[in-house]
């Protein structure tokens, strides 16, 4: 690829979905925003990948180039600035405050939910340093100053995927899809209303439930909410599907990247599958995971998106790139594959003694029926996207918690307006 790949999604559509991300923390006690300002312009010293600005070269390319400004930090006042914007000093991050909750957010074509964690954590440390002037224990705590850990700044390459064939992948079962509800919560204005629900679970109880039923959280999760499903949609839908990014930046040498790699990884489930032991389900969903997280399966992922962009490179001006990218995005061209929701887990991190100072932590994202999992100390949160301002989702899935005996509590739902960019143009 002749460019960096944190630009290469710059160049899709935001006309109906945000190609941004947020995480949302709320702290024990009220935000001091002058200290987090000091935070965060100290943290992202140690993320210079993040300070960029987008700019465009001769061929009509998206570039970056290191901003020097300040990391804007600034009081919720509905609607967020665009990313890229004046508002935000042409960053494509910022941070909104209101009481004792910070909404974290950032550019999705320059990170994936592996690299926005760690960013946040180190705002945090700094945070309680100069708020309360207590240095922190935390070994998963990147620090200013500290080296760039394996693969962390490095740029992926078609050399890097592996040429072995994988096993033929499992063909769609053409699950159901939620064209209705998007086409409602996209372009019907009346019916638009996106919002996020928040799941806490105490992460003892996710983890035994897990265990005896042969699952990981995360098919945990998903044929819970696969489950839920059941009880809404037609019956002429024989399939509810599920959907979950694997990240295979070990895979191809780069442990620790920063960058959004993924590929996805495809469980259907026939609805007369979804009536049997939840302990059968459990190693179906998990043995489907395991197999196409396998590095042949993600090589294979990845080698169509890493020849597209090459393709890209060739193509001269900004209007051509963006029309080639909106016929041939891998996530969102003809040849996309599609489930009825999608499910992630960014997985555990250790957040050392920051732990205490944390009440929260979701991951928010655009779209519908999208369900993000995370998890700091000894809780797990389950967030929960919609574009629609309906309950029947929600109490779907409670329904399914109750009969399982997974304690929750329940928050929401709250109003999702992700930023968009404000990008250069010809």
């Amino acid at each position: 690829m002749k460019y960096p790949k944190d630009t290469y999604r710059l160049y899709e559509s935001e006309a109906l979905i945000a190609t941004s991300m947020c995480v949302r923390i709320a702290l024990k006690e009220e935000i001091d925003i002058e200290a987090l300002k000091k935070a965060a312009n100290e943290a992202i010293k140690r993320y210079p990948y993040f300070a960029v600005e987008v700019s465009l070269d001769e061929d009509g390319a998206y570039t970056l180039q290191h901003n020097p400004r300040p990391i804007v930090v600034m009081r919720q006042q509905g609607k967020p600035p665009l990313l890229g914007s004046e508002q935000t000093n042409r960053h494509l991050c910022f941070i909104e405050v209101s009481g004792r909750l910070a909404y974290f957010y950032l550019c999705h074509s320059i990170a994936g939910g592996k690299s926005i964690t760690p960013w946040v954590m180190s705002i945090l440390y700094y945070y309680v340093e100069f708020q309360y002037g207590k240095t922190l224990e935390g070994k998963g705590i990147r620090k200013a100053g500290e080296p760039f850990l394996p693969g962390e700044i490095e740029e992926p390459s078609l050399e890097m995927l592996t040429l072995d064939p994988p096993n033929p992948p499992t063909p769609s079962a053409k699950p159901a899809l939620m064209l209705a509800d998007y086409i409602n919560g996209l372009l019907n204005p009346f019916k638009r209303r996106p919002n996020y629900h928040v799941y806490e679970f105490a992460q003892s109880d996710v983890l035994r439930l897990a265990k005896e039923n042969n699952a990981s959280v995360v098919s945990l999760f998903q044929i819970l909410i696969a489950r839920s499903l059941d009880h809404v949609l037609a019956k002429k839908n024989k399939v509810i599907g599920a959907e979950t990014s694997h990240n295979p930046s070990s895979d191809i040498g780069l442990p620790y990247s920063h960058l959004d790699l993924h590929s996805m990884v495809y469980v259907d489930f026939d609805r007369e599958r979804l009536q049997g032991e939840l302990k059968d389900l459990g190693a179906y969903a998990r043995s489907e995971i395991k197999r196409q997280a396998d590095p042949r399966y993600s090589h294979a992922a990845l080698r169509p998106l890493f020849e597209t962009y090459a393709k890209l490179d060739e193509i001269k001006g900004l209007k051509e790139k963006r029309a080639f990218m909106k016929r041939n995005s891998p996530s969102r061209g003809k040849s996309a594959r599609h489930s009825t929701f999608v499910c992630n887990y960014v997985g555990q991190y250790d957040w050392g003694e920051l732990t205490a100072y944390v009440e929260e932590y979701e991951i928010v994202v655009d779209g519908h029926l999208v369900f993000e999992i995370t998890s700091i100390g000894e809780k797990i949160f389950l967030s929960q996207m919609q574009l629609l301002a309906t309950e029947k989702y929600v109490r779907a899935l409670e329904r399914e918690f109750d009969q399982v005996g997974l304690s929750y509590v329940h928050r929401g739902p709250f109003p999702k307006t992700l930023p968009k960019h404000l990008l250069p143009k010809e």
